[in-house]
């Protein structure tokens, strides 16, 4: 297969490392992801600027910008023909139901959707480590088969892997749930002037239901979900139809 790789941890990150070397040698392997760290960078696209690349040898590239940058380019630019799996990760980290939202590993991978390309995000979910990627990527490249035919169109494949795989260890089929951070903003004054306000890592309230990926996190499970890459019209609210609207 011709596998496209990214990531938002950057191009050295050791997840995106590690699923390069254990994919290349059975596969026609591109990797193009941003030049740094862009976790959180979410959707966001590069509009008002140049996109700045470099190549860093056979197929491996370097992007100034977000991963959907990344996937654009790849698509539009640099891959000679469209590659047959878009596979983003391994992020250091879980991307678990809201995180979606927020996360440019899920975001590559549904640039790639957008483009009727198949798609997949990929994340160790533990935030604590052992920061151990080779199970996670062993896996990856043992079921490739099996995680491409799931891919659906309009939709891109969300797996989170727990850092220590079992023997027999299967993926459960889940939803997104819900998952709160409890962050605080924390501010330093310049003495130059300025006040500068960072996240201060809190807690994190996490969903437990049944059937949702982050209950299947929490008891060690792989997680895989089916997410949509476009937006969905929420239930029209019965309420609507009784309203009388004022005209401008």
């Amino acid at each position: 297969m011709t596998l496209l790789l990214t990531n938002d941890d950057g191009l050295d990150a050791p997840g995106l490392e590690v699923l390069e070397r254990v994919l290349g040698n059975d596969h026609d392997l591109w990797v193009v992801a941003p030049d740094r760290e862009k976790s959180g960078a979410s959707h966001g696209i590069t509009l008002l600027e140049g996109i700045k690349v470099l190549q860093h040898g056979d197929k491996r590239f370097s992007v100034r910008g977000t991963p959907a940058d990344c996937i654009n380019i790849a698509l539009q630019a640099v891959l000679p023909v469209s590659p047959d799996f878009v596979i983003s990760g391994i992020n250091k980290g879980p991307n678990l139901g809201t995180d979606i939202v927020y996360s440019g590993t899920c975001a590559a991978a549904r640039e790639a959707s957008l483009h009727n390309v198949p798609s997949m995000a990929a994340s160790l979910a533990t935030l604590t480590g052992p920061w151990d990627y080779n199970p996670a990527a062993r896996f990856i490249s043992e079921n490739l088969e099996n995680l491409f035919s799931l891919w659906t169109e309009n939709g891109f494949i969300n797996l989170n892997l727990p850092p220590i795989l079992n023997s027999g260890c299967v993926p459960k089929m889940t939803r997104p749930g819900r998952r709160r951070y409890l962050d605080e903003m924390v501010c330093f004054r310049s003495p130059r002037g300025g006040d500068y306000w960072f996240f201060q890592p809190a807690s994190i309230e996490s969903s437990d239901e049944e059937g949702t990926d982050t209950r299947s996190a929490m008891d060690g499970e792989i997680s895989l979900s089916l997410v949509n890459a476009e937006p969905t019209l929420a239930p029209i609210a019965p309420i609507h139809d009784t309203m009388e609207w004022r005209g401008t």
